[in-house]
């Protein structure tokens, strides 16, 4: 696994981590048959009889269009069957299946949409705030790796 790689599991680790903390049940990338192949979201959280989310994460460029990149995310996993996976997953009416999208850019800034999404499932500022701080730690050291790996 490579370091931009890394960087991206340790965010979906922390997400987890803070979903499970939230009474969440949670599955990591899971396999999903669809007609246009399989798909693996990052994430696939369930309150058990209520409602499901599926959530994607990554790190853009600085100068990527955040809320684009979360609207993205969120067309790409919202599928009918994606949505009867998580329905059957949570034992819930399909209308409480839910998208979203964890987009950092590698600066640290998180897309609105994605914090307004990560709030209504029990996220405070202070674990934005840890996200952000994950998504600095790992990306200055893929910088150092890049320097270190960097052949003149």
């Amino acid at each position: 696994m490579g370091p931009e790689e890394q960087e991206a599991q340790y965010l979906v680790d922390e997400v987890v981590a803070i979903l499970k903390r939230n009474k969440f049940e949670v599955q990591v990338e899971p396999r999903i048959p669809t007609s246009v192949g399989i798909r693996k979201p990052d994430i696939v959280a369930w309150l058990p009889g209520h409602s499901a989310v599926v959530i994607d994460a990554t790190v853009a460029a600085d100068h990527a269009d955040l809320a684009a990149v979360h609207t993205l995310k969120v067309k790409y996993y919202d599928t009918p069957e994606i949505r009867s996976w998580a329905c059957a997953k949570a034992q819930c009416d399909e209308s409480g299946v839910f998208f979203s999208a964890v987009a950092f850019n590698w600066r640290g800034a998180l897309a609105r949409p994605s914090a307004k999404d990560l709030k209504g499932y029990g996220f405070t500022v202070s674990d934005l705030r840890w996200l952000t701080v994950t998504v600095l730690k790992k990306g200055y050291e893929t910088y150092l790796f890049s320097r270190r790996t960097w052949v003149k």
